[in-house]
């Protein structure tokens, strides 16, 4: 998540000729500021600089509890401070003791703060890990700086539980090295071999593969379920999933039966019981036994989501529902589709967001589509970031 909560600068007056109190932590020379959640508690210190740009922590009442001495700065959070010296970064405590050596190109204390952490939980669960960079290479370091995952990978994604995308719980990642992909566990044990040309998330117990230029479909135990041989795959959703075959798109089931010919230019994914596929340039929407339920007609259209649909004609957005009919007038410029109650829309030029009724919640008036995440929007307006409750408060 992309959205930081600064700290706040506390005065320093006996300092204040010679240091500069560091509220926020945007200006860390390349060191990434934490994401502290709105539940954690309030940090004991604060970051300073001093005229030279050197950074340091000092306490509530100014005294510099640790010397001034760093290219940048920020809060790990439960107690320990990610620090920057000499294009390296590693962990300092509050005493200023170096806790995870100064050796790293880079180390990401954001991934703690985006799922909501509070200070308690953090110094409860010990098998809290932070992605680092070496030489080009990724792995995984915990708060005393033992590698849980070496050091060797090219890449190495969020880690998500059951391998379905949800995260935490038994959590996997997936990696890549050389070229190939495969998945690991938050100890660094291989479960899927790193071995594919490209490997999708799990969904419904499979995911799809590619290995040689073709595609097909795996289990946990990386049994192959389904042949690879499919030209392109996507994942799984509500039992079918598209597969690519000589040029064209169709949908099998989780038994490789094909449910839906292969006979379209492209497609989405099932959802509500219904798949938008294009035909000669046009979409519409079929159900799982090839039938077309909702004429092929519409320049683009993306999937259902609570009984709705955004479809575009004549160069604008609105939204159906599953008879066809016109819930939401087609008026917009842009549109996606909906999530938590929610849909972004484009209006002349600006963006905001509207409920299933067409109401607006977020005012059209911001500069970009912004993003939805787990407890909140974000959208921007002159490079100024503004979050809102799904309900269209402002945070």
């Amino acid at each position: 998540m992309k959205t930081f909560f600064p700290l706040r600068a506390r005065a320093l007056p006996l300092l204040a000729r010679s240091l500069v109190a560091a509220g926020a932590l945007q200006a860390l020379l390349g060191c990434q500021s934490a994401t502290a959640a709105p539940s954690a508690a309030a940090p004991k210190l604060t970051s300073v600089s001093s005229p030279q740009k050197k950074w340091g922590l000092a306490d509530a009442t100014g005294k510099v509890v640790v010397p001034t001495q760093y290219d940048g700065i920020a809060n790990a959070r439960a107690g320990q401070w990610k620090v920057k010296l000499s294009g390296k970064c590693g962990f300092i405590d509050e005493t200023g003791k170096v806790v995870v050596p100064i050796k790293y190109d880079e180390i990401d204390i954001h991934e703690v703060g985006y799922f909501g952490f509070t200070e308690e939980y953090e110094k409860s669960v010990k098998e809290i890990q932070f992605p680092v960079r070496l030489s080009g290479k990724h792995g995984r370091i915990d708060r005393t700086g033992k590698e849980i995952i070496p050091v060797k990978y090219d890449e190495i994604s969020f880690f998500f539980s059951d391998i379905e995308g949800t995260r935490f719980g038994n959590a996997v990642a997936k990696v890549r090295l050389s070229g190939k992909h495969g998945r690991i566990d938050k100890t660094g044990k291989e479960i899927i071999p790193v071995k594919y040309d490209n490997l999708e998330l799990f969904h419904q117990g499979l995911a799809a593969v590619e290995l040689s230029g073709k595609w097909g479909y795996i289990d946990k135990m990386d049994k192959v379920v389904i042949p690879l041989k499919y030209e392109r795959a996507e994942s799984f959703s509500e039992g079918a999933a598209a597969v690519k075959s000589s040029k064209k798109w169709g949908y099998i089931d989780k038994t490789g039966k094909e449910v839906i010919l292969p006979k379209y230019e492209s497609s989405r994914r099932f959802e509500d019981g219904l798949v938008a596929v294009q035909l000669s340039g046009k979409w519409g929407f079929s159900d799982k036994t090839d039938k077309v339920v909702i004429p092929i007609k519409y320049e683009n259209a993306w999937s259902f989501s609570d009984g709705l649909a955004a479809v575009q004609l004549s160069g604008k957005w609105g939204f159906i529902d599953k008879t066809d009919k016109v819930v939401i007038p087609m008026k917009y410029e842009n549109a996606s589709g909906f999530r938590n109650g929610l849909m972004a829309v484009q209006l002349s030029g600006k963006w905001g967001y509207i409920d299933k009724t067409g109401k607006v919640i977020i005012p059209i008036k911001y500069d970009d589509s912004g993003s939805l995440y787990e407890d909140r929007v974000e959208l921007k307006l002159n490079n100024e970031t503004f979050a809102f409750t799904f309900t269209g408060e402002r945070i």
